[in-house]
């Protein structure tokens, strides 16, 4: 059972990933309607800090909603198909959206599934 120390850090590094190639992405798009615009790496790394800070707080989300009183404590909020419908009210929400707060949705996104792919190689796994 990951402590977590280790899904807050797994959740900050993935959330971090997120942000920093989401900005990248989102940049690279902007610059195709202006070429004259330049690329800005200071940008790149705000919203990785930024995405590492909500990866964090995302990554040690579902061990806040289902305590880990006991080895056996993974429900719903530590499923795939909880994830799939975070997935999927995002997209509903926020569709074609080109707003950073996507960004750091993404960011989220990563940090959630971070702690699912981290408890999921773990004797006890995931709930089917």
């Amino acid at each position: 059972m990951p402590c977590r120390a280790r899904h807050l850090k797994i959740g900050a590094l993935a959330g971090a990933v997120g942000g920093g190639v989401y900005s990248a992405v989102r940049q690279y798009e902007a610059a195709k309607d202006h070429p004259t615009k330049e690329f800005d790496v200071s940008e790149v790394i705000w919203d990785s800090a930024k995405g590492g800070a909500v990866g964090a707080v995302a990554g040690a989300l579902p061990d806040v909603l289902e305590p880990p009183v006991s080895p056996n404590h993974r429900g719903f909020f530590h499923s795939v198909p909880f994830l799939a419908a975070l997935v999927f009210a995002a997209t509903l929400l926020f569709g074609r959206s080109k707003t950073a707060l996507l960004g750091l949705l993404f960011s989220f996104l990563v940090g959630y599934g971070s702690h699912l792919l981290a408890d999921g190689n773990t004797p006890q796994g995931l709930p089917s």
